[in-house]
């Protein structure tokens, strides 16, 4: 079992700034997978640039909710992040020992 050091202890305002940053890092990330996969498809494919400038302005307006739920109550926005990398893990661990079988 693993013992809390108090003295690592961050305030609400570092777990606020830490989750927007690392929200800000993921869809710095989607934006360039999509501008890839919209560059991949070339310019014969208008309809599928489209979708991906669709889905690039939308993952911005994601990003910017994100930020503003983060800001107002960053607890709750920690446990929910801690919640669903548990959930993430439980089903990893079920996959993997579905697969040993």
């Amino acid at each position: 079992m693993q013992s809390t050091n108090f003295t690592d202890y961050k305030s609400p305002e570092q777990i606020a700034e830490a989750t927007r940053q690392a929200v800000r890092e993921t869809a710095d990330g989607a934006d360039a997978y999509t501008a890839g996969v919209a560059h991949a498809a070339g310019p014969s494919r208008r309809g599928a640039r489209q979708v991906m400038d669709d889905l690039r302005a939308r993952g911005r307006e994601w990003r910017e909710q994100g930020g503003h739920y983060v800001s107002d109550r960053p607890v709750r926005s920690m446990v929910m992040a801690a919640a669903g990398g548990a959930a993430v893990t439980t089903l990893m661990l079920a996959a993997l020992r579905g697969s040993r079988r």
